[in-house]
């Protein structure tokens, strides 16, 4: 079962910047956020999901997951590929370019599943095992935490502070700096792009497994999304509650996280 919503940035209603990928029958969701104040960021994100689907589509459901993997970074350096070419059709080199997100699902065992996760940029993937009251965090943005951190573990460990953040008062200068350059990134799709990061997660039935923007994620923390995901009716108003509340938080301007963009919001239920 999955759901989706997404909607524009309150200041172009017209264009979305972000884009998706649901194909539940194959295993293949995923979330692409076009670079916000660069030139053409929906085209960017657009062409990425549409590459990522073609290239995606001879994968063979019994591939190995070295085989999944390897197919995930072809799709992603594809995309990076075609984003570059239409830049230059477009008159110019550079500045049009999208975070990537790929999950492909696939079951592992009676009541389990495994998940390929390859990302780059700062669209997350999130699972909340069933019964769980946590929210797992399953990547690590390119961003300044991965730049003035000590190792990767260090910056999961300021990533997952930073998600819970509801009052900068609180917070180190350290913090405080890391917290309001969250949004910068280290590479993309289209612009910079030099590694794919991929990882292999073992899940389990009644799991759900989530994807967002960082339109989300930005503007809510992991305690709320937690709370949502928690208390829906069902998987696709999981995803629009997601949505409605980041976009309304976005809104107001006295709130920490509060930040306009486009949010989007892929919500997986893992069931045979």
């Amino acid at each position: 079962m999955v759901g989706w919503s997404s909607v524009p940035n309150d200041a172009h209603r017209a264009r979305n910047e972000d884009a998706f990928l649901v194909m539940p029958d194959r295993g293949f969701f995923g979330v692409f956020d076009g670079m916000g104040g660069h030139r053409e960021a929906d085209i960017a994100a657009h062409i990425a999901a549409e590459e990522v689907q073609e290239t995606l589509a001879p994968l063979a459901p019994d591939a190995s997951d070295e085989a999944v993997a390897d197919t995930i970074r072809d799709a992603f350096f594809s995309a990076d590929a075609a984003i570059r070419a239409e830049a230059q059709n477009r008159g110019g080199a550079g500045n049009m370019g999208t975070t990537a997100l790929l999950a492909i699902v696939r079951p592992a065992g009676a009541d389990t599943w495994s998940a390929l996760v390859g990302w780059v940029g700062d669209s997350r993937a999130f699972v909340l095992p069933a019964g769980s009251r946590v929210l797992r965090t399953l990547t690590l943005d390119d961003g300044v935490l991965r730049l003035r951190a000590f190792s990767p573990k260090q910056a999961k460990k300021y990533q997952a502070a930073l998600g819970m953040v509801t009052d900068s008062k609180h917070l180190s200068l350290r913090e405080r700096d890391l917290f309001l350059e969250r949004h910068v990134l280290t590479q993309a799709v289209g612009t910079s792009l030099q590694h794919v990061h991929i990882a292999a997660h073992l899940l389990s039935d009644d799991d759900l497994l989530v994807l967002t923007s960082d339109g989300v994620h930005d503007n809510l923390t992991d305690r709320e999304m937690s709370a949502m995901l928690r208390r829906s009716r069902s998987i696709g108003d999981a995803s629009k509650q997601l949505v409605l509340t980041a976009r309304n938080r976005s809104r107001d301007h006295e709130h920490v996280r509060a930040k306009p963009d486009d949010m989007t919001a892929v919500v997986v239920r893992l069931a045979k």
